[in-house]
Formats: C-alpha cells, sequence, structure tokens
C-alpha cells in the first residue's frame, strides 16, 4: 500500500499547479457547463448570511459569490 501512496502523492505534486491554473482560469468545461453552478446552487438554496470556503483549495467558491 505504501508504494500506491507514494504513486499518488507523487502525482499530486506534480499535477496540483496545472490543476490548480486550469480551475482559476476557468479552463475545465464540465466546471463551466454543470459543477460549479450546481455548487453555488446548493449553496444558496440554504440562504446562508455568510459562508466558509474550506477545502476545495483553489478558492473558486470564495471568488465566485
Amino acid at each position: 500500500m505504501k508504494e500506491l501512496e507514494l504513486k499518488l502523492d507523487n502525482s499530486w505534486v506534480a499535477n496540483a499547479e496545472a490543476w490548480t491554473q486550469s480551475v482559476r482560469e476557468n479552463r475545465i468545461e464540465s466546471r463551466k457547463l454543470v459543477t460549479n453552478q450546481a455548487v453555488r446552487d446548493e449553496i444558496i438554496r440554504y440562504r446562508p448570511k455568510r459562508v466558509l470556503d474550506v477545502g476545495c483549495g483553489e478558492g473558486w467558491l470564495a471568488a465566485s459569490m
């Protein structure tokens, strides 16, 4: 299992910057067409007074609200 964990960790390190840049520049078609709006709609449905954006890592949600 350690070998798989190491491969996953190395993959994340190698791809994190490109992924973050893609999200920030809105280059992922599925997110533009469906995912981002679906997440926002679900949050707005609860009519929150405040939202703490933790866990996505790119900050797209906080920036879009």
